[in-house]
């Protein structure tokens, strides 16, 4: 019986290595679900579509004031972004910046003083007062920095957005703060969520939110929901593609600028796609 006993262990201890190596094909980190528009690859142009940035980018998105992101792709898992960012200007030309260590680009959260007094500026690089959302890549929480990577408030919010008027809206759990840009001093007070009091905090630390029973004057909504100035156009609904070619695709994301989108034919997709799926078979598929 002992014998039986043992031998019981041992297939079941067989059995449990086959699945593990069936189900988690290496001990690297499995990469996401593939999407169809994963390898849409994209660039800008003018009115009369001459390239300003080639078509070989991951995804752009317009920052504002001439300002523009672009996500280049991994190159070795080539139908994913990289995870890194560039800026650059309406004539394709690289706008400089700075992140802290160990933490990637999120977006411009403020243009600047100049920027914030007419919004129809055109930049060719950031003001000295530009202000940067950055992500930890350790925990994954943002914060801000200028433009040559000193922060200016910790990662340790959630979501950050310009709220108007020179203020920050910062979100934390339940919690949602206004960070005032316009003093050396700035101001951080509660907006919505427990009320706490009103502290100074030296630029550049983090704010601190001692409790209390103080009552708070919320900013007024329409500084919080400020409309953009400049509404892109609407990706248009894909259709169906040949299998044989791919498609180029335009629609105008920024004054005078045009996205350009390169679609990859199906018979392109499905191989680089089934690299993937070669290599890591527990993948799910999405067309």
């Amino acid at each position: 019986m002992k014998n039986c006993f043992n031998s019981a262990i041992w297939s079941l201890s067989i059995a449990i290595i086959l699945l593990t190596q069936t189900t988690v094909p290496s001990c690297i980190a499995m990469p996401l679900n593939i999407w169809r528009g994963d390898a849409d690859n994209h660039g800008l142009t003018d009115l009369h579509r001459r390239t300003i940035v080639p078509a070989i980018y991951a995804s752009i998105d317009y920052q504002g004031h001439g300002i523009f992101r672009l996500r280049p792709r991994d190159p070795v898992r080539k139908l994913f972004p990289s995870g890194e960012s560039l800026l650059v200007d309406r004539g394709g030309r690289k706008v400089l910046f700075q992140l802290p260590p160990d933490a990637g680009f999120q977006k411009v959260v403020y243009f600047g003083q100049k920027c914030e007094t007419n919004p129809q500026l055109v930049q060719k690089e950031l003001a000295s007062d530009a202000l940067l959302v950055y992500i930890a890549r350790l925990g994954g929480r943002l914060g801000v920095c200028n433009k040559l990577g000193k922060i200016i408030v910790p990662s340790d919010y959630q979501s950050i957005d310009y709220a108007g008027s020179g203020k920050l809206k910062l979100q934390r759990e339940s919690e949602t703060y206004s960070l005032d840009l316009k003093t050396e001093e700035q101001r951080l007070e509660i907006l919505f969520g427990e009320p706490i009091v009103t502290t100074q905090v030296a630029a550049r630390t983090q704010p601190t939110a001692a409790r209390a029973r103080t009552q708070v004057s919320p900013l007024p909504q329409s500084v919080l929901s400020t409309p953009p100035i400049f509404k892109p156009a609407l990706p248009q609904p894909s259709k169906s593609l040949p299998n044989s070619k791919s498609v180029s695709t335009y629609r105008e994301i920024a004054p005078g600028i045009l996205l350009k989108t390169i679609r990859m034919s199906d018979d392109e997709f499905n191989k680089e796609r089934d690299k993937y799926y070669h290599r890591y078979p527990g993948m799910n598929r999405f067309n």
